[in-house]
C-alpha cells in the first residue's frame, strides 16, 4: 500500500495536545515537493520511485521523493499594485442580464458600522461547540441551552436578571412615544452608543444626518397619527439616504420592496421610481405601518413585520401560540435573527435621540432640510430644460429629483391623455419664475415621440426601424446596458411620418425546426424570436396559447433558460390580433429543417463552404484526411461523429466541409451519387441528394 509525502509525515510524528485540547505543532510543516501538487493537494507517488521507508507498526510502505522543493512561484503582480476590475459590460453579456455582484451593493456608511458592532455584541454561538480544534467530544451536561425548545410540558422559564447594574443613567432616561421596554438587547445597543468610542461616533453621525428629513417624517406621521418616534426606524433602513438600494431590491428611505411600492400607490417603472421620492415614500410608508399596526396591535410587532414580513411573523405566531415578540425572539428559530435585532435597535435609536444629553450629543447641529418650490411639468420634459427655466444646474434639479430615472419626466403613451403633469422641485424662490417659461414648452419639442414597447421588441430591432443607432436610442432613453425591455413600457423615438415599421434582420429570416409542420385548419403559423426576459409563459400569455402548445410545436428543454434569438413556432388563429406582438409569418420567413441538405447548405454557404462526401480507403483516418486536404480534423470529428485516429474501411463515406473549390481532385474521377448510395452510416446529418462523391488517394 502506498502513501503519499503528506500522509507518512502525520503518521510517523504525532504532536502532543495543549490544555484546550488542540494539538501542538512539533516541527515544521514538510516543503512542498514532488509528493505534493501546486494547489496543496498530496499526490501518490509512484511504485518505482527509489526511496522507500517502513511506517512503524502499520506494516505498509510508503513511497518518498527527494530532492529540491520547487521555489516559490513570484507574484504576478508588484505588491501594492492595483488590481484590475471585471468587465461589467463583458459579463452583462455573458449572463444575459443583471450578475449577482449586481446585487451587492455597498450599505450606508453607519448602518455599515452597525452591521459590523453587531457582530461583536450579539454573537450567536452553535449550542455545544467552542472555537478551536479538538478531537474531544463536549462532555454531557445536565443544564438546558438557553435556546432549547422546551417540552410542552415543562414551564418556560423567563430569563435571569441581569446581575451587572447598568448605572443609574439607565433608570432616568425619558422613553420615546413608541411603546418600549428595556429588554436587554435594547440595553445592550443604548451601552454600545453611550461607551462605545464607535457607537457614540455612529449616533453623532446621525443625530445630523437626522435633520434632512425629520420634519418631513415627523409632519406626515403626526396628521396619520403615528407615533412620531417612528422617525427612527427610516434611519435605520436607510440612514436617512434617500438613494440607498438594498441586495434585495428594497430602495429609498423606508427601502420598499416594488410590488409594495405599488401596493401602497406608488410608481415603479422604467422612467420614475417614487421609492427615491422622500415625499411620497414617507405617505405610502404611513400607511404601511398604520395597516400593520392595525393587523398586530403593538408596534413591536407591526415593526417586526415590516421587517420580515406580515405573512411570515403571522405563522410564526401560530407555530409558537404566542403574540409576544420578546417571547417569540427567545425561541430556537422563532423569528429571523435579522428581526430579533431590528426591533431593539429602532427602539434603543428612538430612546437616545430623546436623551441626547445623556448620549453627549446634545452639541450636534442636524443638517437643515433643502428648502424647495414645486412646478408642474408636461410629459417627458427634460430635466434640462426646467433647469434652464429656474435658471440652475440641472444637477440641482436632479437632486431635488431622484424619482425621475431618465433625466426626464415620464412620457405618455400615444392615444393617453397628453395634458398630464408631474409635479417637479426647483429650488426655493425660482418656482414662480420657472413657472412661467415652462407654460410654453413643449415637452418633446416636436423631435420626438412616444412608443410602446410590444412582445419581442429590442432595442436593436428598435434602432433598425427608426434608422437610429442603438447607442443613441441608448442614451434618449436612459437605458442600461443591462436593462431588459419591459413590454408596455414607453420609449422616446425620433419623430417619424408614418407608423413604425420594424423589417426582419437578414440573419433572422431564416427559422430551423426538428420537423416540417403545417398550420391546422382555421390557423396560421407565425415565428416568435426570443428576447431578454421571455418565458414560456410571458409568451403563452401573449399570443393567447397555453404553455403546453409551446412545447409540443417547439425543441425546448423545461430545464433550461430561453436563449435570446431562439426562434419559436406558434399556430394562432388566422383572425387573432398580433399586433402588440413583434412576430414573422410565414410569407417572411425561410424555413430550414434541422440537419437537411438545405440547412447544411445555408449555414456552410455562409462560410464559404461547400459539403462533399467522399469514399475513404483502408485505413484512412480523420486525422490523416484533415492533414492531406488542409482541413480542420476538430470539425471533421464534429461532422462525421468519429474520433480522429477511428480507422475507415474500404469504400466508407467521409463529409467534409471544405471552402469552395479548395479540394483539389486532380486524375480521380468525381462521380455525381444519388440519395440512396451516399448515406453516411457515421453521421446523423442527412445527406444531400447531390453530393459530390470523391474516391480519395491513399493519405499516407
Amino acid at each position: 500500500m502506498l502513501m503519499t509525502w503528506a500522509a507518512a509525515s502525520a503518521a510517523q510524528t504525532v504532536a502532543p495536545r495543549d490544555s484546550g485540547g488542540a494539538r501542538k505543532p512539533t516541527a515544521k510543516a514538510p516543503t512542498k515537493g514532488n509528493g505534493e501538487l501546486n494547489n496543496g493537494q498530496p499526490r501518490t507517488v509512484g511504485a518505482g520511485s527509489a526511496n522507500t521507508a517502513k511506517s512503524s507498526g502499520a506494516g505498509y510502505t510508503s513511497v518518498l521523493h527527494k530532492g529540491k522543493p520547487p521555489k516559490q512561484p513570484a507574484p504576478s503582480m508588484p505588491e501594492g499594485t492595483t488590481r484590475p476590475e471585471p468587465n461589467s459590460d463583458i459579463r452583462h453579456r455573458i449572463a444575459g442580464g443583471t450578475t449577482e455582484d449586481d446585487k451587492l451593493l455597498p450599505l450606508d456608511a453607519e448602518l455599515q458600522v452597525l452591521r459590523d458592532a453587531e457582530r461583536v455584541l450579539f454573537p450567536r454561538p452553535l449550542s455545544g461547540v467552542r472555537s478551536g480544534w479538538s478531537w474531544d467530544f463536549e462532555p454531557p451536561s445536565s443544564e438546558i441551552p438557553g435556546d432549547f425548545i422546551l417540552p410542552p410540558d415543562t414551564t418556560f422559564a423567563e430569563p435571569k436578571a441581569r446581575t451587572e447594574p447598568v448605572g443609574k443613567w439607565l433608570n432616568e432616561l425619558a422613553l420615546p412615544n413608541i411603546p418600549t421596554r428595556l429588554e436587554a438587547n435594547v440595553v445592550t445597543y443604548l451601552q454600545f452608543y453611550r461607551a462605545s468610542t464607535q457607537g457614540k461616533s455612529l449616533l453623532r453621525a446621525w443625530a445630523k444626518k437626522s435633520g434632512r428629513y425629520s420634519k418631513l417624517i415627523i409632519g406626515e406621521f403626526a396628521k396619520a397619527g403615528l407615533p412620531t418616534d417612528l422617525l427612527w426606524q427610516s434611519m435605520i433602513e436607510s440612514g436617512h439616504n434617500p438613494l440607498a438600494k438594498s441586495s434585495a431590491g428594497a430602495v429609498g428611505l423606508w427601502q420598499f420592496m416594488p410590488d409594495t411600492a405599488r401596493a401602497y400607490g406608488l410608481v415603479v417603472d422604467r422612467w420614475v421610481d417614487e421609492r427615491l421620492d422622500p415625499q411620497r415614500s414617507t405617505e405610502a410608508s404611513a400607511k404601511f405601518l398604520a395597516d400593520l399596526h392595525r393587523r398586530f396591535g403593538n408596534w413591536e410587532l407591526a415593526l417586526a413585520a415590516y421587517n420580515m414580513g406580515y405573512a411570515g411573523l403571522s405563522r410564526a405566531i401560530r407555530k409558537y401560540n404566542t403574540n409576544d415578540y420578546w417571547l417569540l425572539c427567545r425561541y430556537e428559530s422563532g423569528l429571523p435573527w435579522e428581526t430579533t435585532l431590528y426591533v431593539p435597535k429602532i427602539e434603543a435609536l428612538a430612546i437616545a435621540m430623546n436623551n441626547r444629553s445623556a448620549f453627549g450629543i446634545s452639541d450636534v447641529e442636524p443638517e437643515s432640510t433643502t428648502p424647495a418650490d414645486i412646478v408642474s411639468a408636461g410629459p417627458g420634459l427634460p430635466l434640462s430644460a426646467i433647469a434652464k427655466a429656474a435658471g440652475v444646474a440641472e444637477s440641482e434639479i436632479a437632486q431635488l429629483n431622484p424619482q425621475f430615472l431618465a433625466a426626464r419626466t415620464p412620457p405618455v403613451a400615444p392615444g393617453q391623455n397628453q395634458s398630464v403633469s408631474y409635479a417637479v422641485r426647483v429650488p426655493a424662490g425660482t418656482g414662480s419664475i420657472a413657472a412661467r417659461k415652462l407654460s410654453g414648452v413643449t415637452p418633446l419639442d416636436g423631435t420626438l415621440e412616444a412608443y410602446v414597447i410590444k412582445q419581442g421588441d429590442t432595442l436593436e430591432s428598435i434602432a433598425r426601424g427608426t434608422s437610429l443607432p442603438v447607442a443613441e436610442l441608448r442614451a434618449i432613453n436612459q437605458v442600461g446596458s443591462s436593462e431588459v425591455l419591459v413590454v408596455g413600457d414607453v420609449l422616446l423615438l425620433p419623430r417619424r411620418d408614418r407608423p413604425l415599421d420594424v423589417d426582419i434582420a437578414e440573419d433572422e429570416r431564416v427559422v430551423v425546426v426538428r420537423a416540417e409542420s403545417k398550420a391546422p385548419s382555421g390557423t396560421r403559423r407565425v415565428f416568435y424570436r426570443v428576447v431578454p426576459g421571455d418565458t414560456l409563459s410571458s409568451i403563452a400569455k401573449a399570443f393567447q396559447v397555453r404553455r403546453s402548445d409551446l412545447l409540443e410545436w417547439n425543441s425546448i428543454d423545461t430545464t433550461a433558460r430561453l436563449q435570446a434569438k431562439m426562434a419559436l413556432v406558434l399556430f394562432v388563429p388566422e383572425r387573432q390580433d398580433l399586433s402588440g406582438v413583434r412576430c414573422a409569418s410565414d410569407a417572411e420567413i425561410r424555413v430550414l429543417i434541422a440537419g437537411s441538405q438545405s440547412f447544411s447548405e445555408y449555414f456552410e454557404g455562409l462560410r464559404g463552404n461547400e459539403r462533399i462526401v467522399v469514399q475513404a480507403h483502408a485505413g484512412d483516418t480523420l486525422a490523416s484526411i484533415a492533414a492531406k486536404y488542409q482541413v480542420n480534423a476538430a470539425t471533421l470529428e464534429r461532422v462525421n461523429r468519429r474520433a480522429r485516429n477511428s480507422r475507415y474501411a474500404e469504400g466508407e463515406e467521409i463529409v467534409i466541409y471544405a471552402q469552395r473549390g479548395k479540394i483539389a481532385k486532380p486524375g480521380r474521377p468525381v462521380k455525381e451519387a444519388s440519395r440512396d448510395e451516399h448515406t453516411t452510416k457515421t453521421s446523423n446529418v442527412a445527406k444531400p441528394p447531390e453530393s459530390v462523391v470523391t474516391t480519395l488517394p491513399d493519405a499516407g
